[in-house]
C-alpha cells in the first residue's frame, strides 16, 4: 500500500487536532507536517515532499487561494484540497482557478475527506511523471486540436456508443483526447464509462469570459484509460443555462491543449448544435438501415446545406448493419443519394454487455467483429483528420 504524505494547513488548533484524529484511522495516511500560516506551510514544502495538502481558506497571513497558487509554483506535483465553511459556487470556481484539485465544506466527514485525499493522490501519481520544464527552443505554437461531432437526427442509432469508443481509441498518452457529453439534457457518457461526475459543464454558466485551461481542466473527469471527460449537467433543467458562447469558449480552449475533442451530440437543432457544427472539423452523421432513418438523414442533410455547413466536413455512418429485415447498404445509399463513409455491423449482445458493464468495446481484449470494425473505423477517422484519406 502506497503511503500518502499529508500537509495540514489551518490556524485553528482544535480543528487540526480533529483532522489528525479523523485521518489517524487510515493506515495509508501519514501526516508529515502541520502549519498555521501560509509562510509556515511554504517553508515546510521547501524542506519536505508532500503528496496532498489540506488548506483552509482563511489564514492569518494570506488567503488560502494565494497559498494554493504559491504551492503550485513551489511544487507543481503537490495536490491541494481546499477546506472552507464558505461553499458559494464562485468560491469553488475561484479555488479551481487557483489550482486546487478539490473543495470540501467544513467540517468534513471522514469518509468524504479520505476519498478526496486518495483521489488526489492517484491523480498526482498519473500526472507527476508528465511535468517537465519546457525547453526554451521548443516553445513554438502547437497545432489546434481537431473536433469530431457525432450527430443523428433521431435517437437510438448508437451515437453515444460510437462517440465513446471513438474517443477511447483515438486517445493516447502522446495524443490525448477529451470526450464531451453534448446531450445537455439526457447525456449518458458517464454511464457508458461507469463514471460518476462531481462537476459538469454547468459549472461554467455565467463565467464564459473568465474560463481558462486550469478551470476547465479541474471539471474534467479522468477515466482509468487516461481519457478526459466533460459531463453534461446532472439535471435536465440545467441544460438551459448552457449557451453557444460557453460552448465556443470551452471547446476552443480545450483545442489549444488537446489533439482530439469528441462530441456526443443530442438529436436536436438549436444554438448549441449550430455552434458545434461551426467548430467541428468532422461531423459523423449516424443512421441505421431503415426508412425512418433515411427520412431523418435526408432532412438533416438538407438542413446542413441550408446552414452552409461544408460538405467535406460531413460523413454518413451506417450503424447496426446486417439484421434480416433491414435495408441493405446499397438501398440506403440509393435512398439518400449520398455515399456511406462507413458501415458498422449489428451486434446487440456485445453492445448491451458493454453498456451495462460500463466497459467500452475497444478496450475489450477480445472485441469481436463489431469491436474490430470500430477499431478499423477509428483508424480511418484519424487518417481523415490528418488529411491523408477519405473515410472508407
Amino acid at each position: 500500500m502506497s503511503e500518502i504524505r499529508l500537509l495540514l494547513v489551518d490556524n485553528n488548533p482544535q480543528f487540526l487536532d480533529s483532522i489528525k484524529r479523523m485521518l489517524g484511522f487510515e493506515a495509508d495516511f501519514r501526516i508529515l507536517g502541520t502549519a498555521s500560516s501560509g509562510k509556515e506551510a511554504l517553508d515546510l514544502i521547501a524542506k519536505t515532499t508532500f503528496d496532498v495538502a489540506l488548506v483552509d481558506i482563511q489564514l492569518p497571513d494570506m488567503h488560502g487561494f494565494e497559498l494554493t497558487e504559491a504551492i503550485a509554483e513551489a511544487d507543481p506535483t503537490l495536490h491541494v484540497i481546499i477546506l472552507s465553511v464558505d461553499t458559494e459556487k464562485d468560491k469553488i470556481l475561484e479555488a479551481m482557478r487557483a489550482g486546487a484539485k478539490n473543495f470540501i465544506p467544513k467540517p468534513p466527514s471522514g469518509e468524504i475527506l479520505s476519498k478526496a485525499i486518495r483521489e488526489a493522490f492517484q491523480r498526482r501519481i498519473k500526472t507527476a511523471p508528465l511535468i517537465f520544464p519546457e525547453p526554451e527552443n521548443e516553445k513554438e505554437p502547437k497545432e489546434r486540436g481537431k473536433i469530431v461531432a457525432v450527430y443523428s437526427g433521431k435517437g437510438g442509432v448508437g451515437c453515444t456508443f460510437l462517440a465513446t469508443n471513438l474517443a477511447l481509441h483515438l486517445h493516447s498518452r502522446e495524443s490525448p483526447a477529451v470526450l464531451i457529453d453534448g446531450d445537455l439534457q439526457f447525456g449518458d457518457i458517464p454511464v457508458f464509462l461507469n463514471m460518476y461526475p462531481r462537476y459538469t459543464i454547468y459549472e461554467f454558466v455565467d463565467m464564459a469570459a473568465e474560463l481558462d485551461k486550469e478551470v476547465i481542466e479541474d471539471v474534467l473527469l479522468l477515466h482509468p484509460s487516461g481519457l478526459k471527460v466533460l459531463a453534461a449537467p446532472n439535471q435536465p433543467e440545467l441544460a438551459d443555462g448552457i449557451n453557444a458562447k460557453i460552448i465556443n469558449k470551452v471547446f476552443t480552449t480545450l483545442c489549444d491543449h488537446y489533439p482530439y475533442l469528441i462530441i456526443d451530440m443530442a438529436s436536436e437543432l438549436n444554438d448549441v448544435a449550430l455552434e458545434i457544427f461551426e467548430l467541428a472539423d468532422l461531423i459523423l452523421m449516424v443512421m441505421t438501415p431503415d426508412i425512418p432513418s433515411i427520412k431523418n438523414m435526408t432532412y438533416v442533410m438538407d438542413v446542413m446545406n441550408k446552414l452552409d455547413v461544408p460538405s467535406e466536413k460531413l460523413e454518413v455512418v451506417l450503424n447496426m448493419v446486417g439484421q434480416r429485415e433491414d435495408l441493405t447498404p446499397v438501398q440506403v445509399e440509393n435512398g439518400l443519394k449520398v455515399p456511406l463513409a462507413a458501415q458498422l455491423p449489428f451486434d446487440n449482445a456485445s453492445v448491451k454487455r458493454s453498456i451495462n458493464r460500463g466497459e467500452p468495446l475497444v478496450l475489450d481484449g477480445k472485441p469481436g467483429i463489431l469491436g474490430r470494425s470500430l477499431i478499423h473505423f477509428v483508424s480511418g477517422v484519424k487518417e481523415r483528420l490528418m488529411g491523408k484519406v477519405e473515410l472508407a
